[in-house]
């Protein structure tokens, strides 16, 4: 299953321990960490990064479009490549962990949503969870699988 949630724990030099359930997906393979749309870090796969960010520059008018400098500057420029060390921990840059409130031995929550992994701090986590309106997401995937 390529699924789940699991808490961590972030130590004095920004690492955490990937749960042994999860560490599979990762092996020996190198992903591509940046900030999420919610104030997260997601871990995705260097060619989906790739993707989005040549969808994001299709051409050289990119630099003149709002929205585009605007995803170039949010998830292009501070992504930097991962992947396990020898004990399995990965190790977050300081600037985007401190950005996103993940300090040095506090807890957060890793996610594995199945294209993309979060990493968000508890009270993050909790805010977000907060405001979703699951009965309007509900009931909009349930109208969106009877269109099928």
């Amino acid at each position: 299953m390529d699924t789940g949630i699991f808490k961590i724990t972030i130590d004095d030099k920004g690492r955490f321990q990937v749960p042994s359930k999860m560490r599979d997906i990762f092996g020996d393979e190198t992903f591509v960490l940046t900030y999420g749309v919610e104030k997260c870090l997601q871990i995705i796969s260097v060619r989906d990064f790739n993707l989005i960010k040549d969808t994001i520059n299709k051409n050289s008018a990119s630099m003149f479009d709002r929205n585009s400098r605007m995803l170039l500057r949010r998830f292009v420029a501070p992504a930097s490549e991962i992947s396990l060390d020898k004990t399995g921990r990965i190790s977050l840059p300081r600037a985007l962990r401190e950005d996103v409130d993940l300090v040095s031995k506090s807890e957060g929550i890793l996610l594995n949503a199945g294209p993309f992994i979060e990493i968000w701090s508890l009270s993050n986590y909790q805010a977000i969870n907060d405001c979703l309106d699951i009965e309007e997401a509900s009931a909009q995937l349930f109208n969106k699988m009877n269109q099928i």
